[in-house]
């Protein structure tokens, strides 16, 4: 039996059944799992660090309060391109989910396409 064709353009159909695979879900879910980690642990650092150092310098404790929740708004704004993969990544899993036969959205893809000339640039 054959598969399912989603689309008549084979590029469309093979977009649709890659975005739509359980392998990919499987990696979206483990790239979303990995920047959720990576944010709780730097901002637990941040905060584990500033008690240490606090109590040496019971006098800049106030100041090392200040520096935690600067450093956890810098490693959210650090990962933001990493945040936006994900977000791309579940666009793209969604879009080629849809039931609907034909075109898929490109959405995510062109979010994941600008993210990397902005990365190029800077």
């Amino acid at each position: 039996m054959k598969d399912k064709i989603y689309s008549s353009n084979p590029a469309v159909d093979v977009l649709k059944r890659t975005g739509a695979s359980g392998k990919f879900l499987v990696l979206t879910i483990m790239m979303t799992v990995s920047v959720a980690v990576s944010i709780a642990f730097s901002g637990e650092m941040s905060r584990h660090y500033s008690m240490v150092f606090s109590d040496f310098f019971s006098s800049l404790s106030r100041s090392f309060n200040d520096i935690t929740g600067a450093s956890i708004v810098a490693s959210i704004f650090i990962s933001l391109p990493t945040i936006l993969v994900v977000v791309a990544m579940w666009m793209i899993f969604f879009a080629c989910s849809s039931r609907k036969d034909g075109g898929v959205s490109t959405s995510g893809i062109t979010l994941l396409k600008v993210i990397k000339i902005i990365e190029l640039v800077i």
